[in-house]
């Protein structure tokens, strides 16, 4: 049983009206994240198949087709095994108090499950006719579900501890806190413009309460560290300037511009998906 059957009703816009008709259109519309606009991508596709089709004889058109509706089945399928594979029954996988073992773990499990979903596909249609559409869309959900998962590895690992570490150094004594490198403090891991993309891909991928609630979790979370770290930054630039020391700030890029009108409720679908991606995301 998934998350939706153990949990409750499901919220609108969840799975229930997703179906293998409109599953790719689904993946690559609004609340997609990707950083290009995927519109003219699939309309160019579907106006070269359909040339391609044409061009096709009764036989090949009919397998063609065949393939097509195949490719949309096993796609609602990958989203029914992504939501409701057995990792994420684990309450641990959504807590932000395991151990680095445990965390390690269940990162490891998820990576190797999401990879079975789509390997699975692949070896499916290798050697069969090509479909564009469905190479775009099949491909956009493995890379959002697979970056869904490393932010939620990111959750786990970095959300509690850099909150701690906030509160640690705002405990400092000024003589202590002076000598601290700005990084320190500004450099973190898991931040408001991660929380808003965090939200818009669980929001799509689950958009379950629970799931929701636990989202909301780690959003308030990384907010009070935002608060901490800029009142840390207020009394580091006190301190140092007290001292005739320099309190310009390192050339360290802060993220959390957007952070606030996630909190006023300002945020849009486009301005959620607008950042570049990170390292990991990749």
């Amino acid at each position: 049983m998934g998350l939706v059957g153990r949990f409750g009703k499901t919220a609108p816009g969840f799975l229930s009206p997703i179906n293998e008709k409109n599953i790719y259109e689904w993946v690559m519309g609004e609340q997609s994240s990707s950083d290009y606009d995927l519109e003219p991508i699939v309309k160019k596709a579907k106006v070269e198949y359909n040339l391609y089709l044409a061009e096709m004889s009764p036989e090949e058109k009919r397998r063609w087709e065949i393939a097509h509706q195949q490719g949309r089945k096993m796609a609602c399928k990958a989203l029914n095994d992504y939501r409701n594979s057995e990792i994420k029954k684990d309450v641990n996988y959504f807590s932000l108090n395991n151990s680095p073992e445990v965390n390690q773990e269940i990162f490891a499990k998820d990576s190797q499950h999401q990879a079975n979903i789509f390997n699975k596909i692949r070896e499916y249609f290798y050697g069969q006719l090509y479909d564009r559409e469905r190479v775009l869309a099949i491909g956009c959900m493995e890379r959002e579900t697979n970056i869904l998962n490393r932010y939620w590895r990111n959750a786990r690992e970095y959300v509690l501890a850099e909150n701690q570490k906030m509160k640690e150094i705002l405990k400092m004594n000024p003589v202590e806190l002076v000598k601290l490198n700005a990084s320190e403090f500004n450099e973190i891991n898991f931040n408001g413009a991660d929380v808003i993309r965090f939200r818009t891909l669980n929001e799509k991928y689950f958009n379950d309460p629970l799931v929701n609630s636990y989202v909301e979790r780690v959003e308030e979370i990384v907010f009070e560290t935002e608060q901490l770290r800029k009142q840390i930054e207020c009394n580091w630039k006190e301190e140092r300037s007290r001292r005739g020391l320099s309190s310009v700030m390192d050339s360290v890029k802060n993220e959390f511009s957007g952070f606030s009108d996630l909190v006023t409720g300002n945020d849009t679908i486009k301005g959620r998906n607008s950042g570049k991606l990170k390292d990991y995301e990749r």
